[in-house]
């Protein structure tokens, strides 16, 4: 019998005249019984604005986990200003009723040119 597959999923939104430039989170697939998956591997899809890489466009990308049964995933705004973004990161696993968690670490802001200030600068 073929194994089921587990998925979940989280939404990110960054408007237009946020500073953020990405998303890392830190996921965290438990088994049925509560123990890790460890060295268990997930597949990653990015739906919407942005990259699941910094340099290039990527919307699919796969990722082993540690012996905790945890892994990193990346949202990355790829030079997209001036509009609001919106995407859904969709983690899947061949687990049945695995359970898949999402803790994110602090957002990294842009420090370019493309921070304008809020109020006319005075020369």
């Amino acid at each position: 019998m073929a194994e089921q597959t587990s998925t979940a999923s989280i939404d990110i939104f960054e408007a237009k005249d946020s500073a953020a430039v990405n998303h890392v989170y830190t996921v965290r697939v438990l088994k049925a019984d509560g123990s890790p998956l460890a060295g268990g591997e997930i597949a990653l899809s990015l739906e919407g604005s942005g990259s699941l890489a910094s340099q290039f466009s990527s919307v699919n990308a796969k990722r082993e986990l540690d012996d905790k049964g945890e892994t990193q995933a990346g949202w990355y705004r790829r030079s997209i200003w001036g509009r609001d973004l919106r995407a859904k990161l969709v983690v899947s696993v061949e687990a049945e009723d695995a359970q898949i968690s999402f803790e994110e670490f602090s957002p990294e802001t842009s420090r370019t040119s493309y921070n304008l200030p809020k109020r006319p600068l005075r020369f």
